[in-house]
């Protein structure tokens, strides 16, 4: 393991995360809370596909370049978790409702 995958492993298990609400077919809010990155009480993430490889912030689970993912929306003013990636399958999972 490389000390860039240790970086982002200690990340995940530091980070909470919760899917608060499905916004439409392809967004949700997210709640996160991490001491380093800051906290977000009611994020934008959408649906994308993976630019790079990564690991997803909830699972730990390895991500490839071109995995169905969720990222924070992009703003004016970039957030701290900018970078963070979920994968769609394991919001897809949890039972939340469009509105």
């Amino acid at each position: 393991m490389t000390s860039a995958q240790r970086k982002e492993s200690a990340q995940t298990l530091t980070t909470a995360i919760r899917a608060i609400d499905r916004l439409t077919d392809c967004t949700v809010a997210i709640a996160w809370s991490d001491a380093t990155r800051g906290a977000y009480g009611d994020q934008v993430w959408r649906r994308m596909r993976a630019r790079c490889r990564g690991m997803c912030a909830i699972s730990g689970a390895a991500i490839a370049h071109g995995d169905a993912i969720y990222s924070p929306r992009p703003s004016r003013l970039p957030c701290a978790n900018a970078d963070a990636m979920v994968l769609a399958s394991v919001i897809d999972a949890v039972a939340l409702k469009v509105d």
